[in-house]
């Protein structure tokens, strides 16, 4: 019987090919599973902060106020502001709370927001905070509307400050009108702070065909550094500024806040 030929370089290349597929495979193994043990941190920036603050209206957190502006001085009931801690509407769950604001914009620019204020940070520092809200809203998408649509022309704010939110008068209208304090001051102008802190609108998923539904809608905004007071204080504003010419009314469900030192 004639002794079999053996082509080492083919066995030689057979070898190697499947070592390399092998190699690949292990080293992707262990990626995956180096990653999922360090919770994926490189990918998820809020495992990456000192503090988390987490506000759950449901439960009443105490600290939260309203604050409204842009509108005349002594025409709350005209506007027809409201707010404070309100059963969810149907078709959410009865059973629980959120902060409701609602107002009629007949200013064309109304602000509603809430503030609160964080005090237990390092003083004179500066923090990168980052901002998600989320709200029940009525307001369909693509509809039009007086003035502007019900919920693209309703945007969404949020911001950090050492300062207090307030309210500040401007007596260069024929009326005193209420005018917001940060916007007011902010670097540049006030239209500045209003683009800067805008994060998205309260334009649910449902088509303006489908009509009026409450949905809660969820939006993260983005990074920001702020510097804390002397005492390690900063304040925190979410809420809304309007250029629908009409009633806005929404249920805050949930604020939170991650914050970590530069």
């Amino acid at each position: 019987m004639p002794t079999p030929s053996i082509n080492f370089n083919s066995l030689k290349h057979f070898f190697l090919g499947r070592s390399t597929i092998l190699f690949v495979v292990l080293f992707t193994i262990l990626m995956v599973t180096l990653f999922s043990n360090m919770g994926c941190s490189l990918f998820n920036g809020s495992d990456s902060f000192d503090h988390t603050y987490k506000f759950n209206f449901d439960e009443q957190p105490d600290g939260w106020t309203a604050l409204f502006s842009n509108y005349g001085v002594g025409r709350e009931d005209d506007f027809e502001l409201e707010s404070g801690y309100r059963t969810l509407p149907e078709p959410l769950d009865n059973d629980k709370l959120g902060f409701y604001l609602s107002g009629k914009n007949l200013s064309d620019d109304l602000n509603m927001f809430l503030k609160h204020q964080v005090d237990d940070l390092e003083p004179d520092a500066t923090y990168r905070v980052i901002v998600k809200v989320s709200f029940a809203t009525d307001a369909p998408s693509g509809c039009a509307g007086v003035g502007g649509a019900p919920g693209e022309s309703v945007t969404v704010h949020v911001g950090a400050s050492a300062i207090e939110p307030g309210r500040i008068i401007d007596g260069s209208r024929e009326q005193d009108f209420y005018r917001l304090n940060l916007a007011e001051s902010y670097t540049g102008e006030a239209q500045s702070w209003y683009r800067e802190t805008e994060i998205g609108d309260v334009a649910n998923s449902r088509e303006c065909e489908e009509g009026r539904e409450y949905e809660i809608k969820t939006i993260t905004g983005q990074q920001q550094a702020v510097t804390t007071d002397e005492s390690g204080n900063l304040w925190l504003i979410v809420g809304t500024r309007s250029g629908f010419e009409a009633t806005t009314s929404l249920y805050y469900t949930e604020v939170k806040v991650d914050v970590s030192k530069q």
